[in-house]
């Protein structure tokens, strides 16, 4: 069970990318990517919490989500 919580969360997190690309192009709303992402953020860190927190989830993604600010999207307006 571990062992498929943490591919679940590994699956979440590779979603969470594809999300925030998808801003970044201007394919997706970034109100619409911020709702997306809080959700498999939850679920991410439900499922593997060492890999997955709130935490570990922020400095994974922190370039991302700079380059999605820059670009004048934002995850925490």
């Amino acid at each position: 069970i571990a062992r498929a919580r943490e591919i679940a969360g590994e699956a979440h997190a590779d979603r969470a990318a594809e999300i925030i690309g998808k801003v970044e192009r201007g394919e997706l709303d970034p109100n619409a990517g911020r709702v997306i992402l809080g959700g498999l953020q939850w679920q991410a860190a439900k499922e593997a919490a060492a890999e997955f927190s709130w935490e570990a989830y922020g400095k994974r993604y922190a370039g991302m989500l700079e380059k999605l600010e820059s670009s004048g999207g934002s995850l925490f307006a």
